[in-house]
């Protein structure tokens, strides 16, 4: 599994492995788990090639800038 955190007020898409540290585990008023909010959220993918496509199909195309996590990606 694999999850993206679409962060908007940062402009940043970012892709992580299941268990990396920066995964939240609850959400916030303002940033979803499984939905986006007024300042993004976090989404779930079973493949890093679906969460990719669905960075750079719609994110990238708005501006964000997709990478993935320089922690769980070494």
């Amino acid at each position: 599994m694999f999850w993206v955190n679409v962060d908007k007020p940062t402009g940043t898409c970012t892709i992580h492995k299941e268990g990396c540290g920066y995964v939240l585990k609850n959400e916030s008023p303002l940033k979803g788990i499984g939905e986006l909010k007024d300042d993004g959220g976090w989404v779930s993918f079973p493949s890093i090639d679906e969460a990719k496509n669905y960075c750079q199909k719609e994110w990238e195309a708005k501006g964000y800038i997709v990478r993935r996590c320089r922690r769980c990606f070494i």
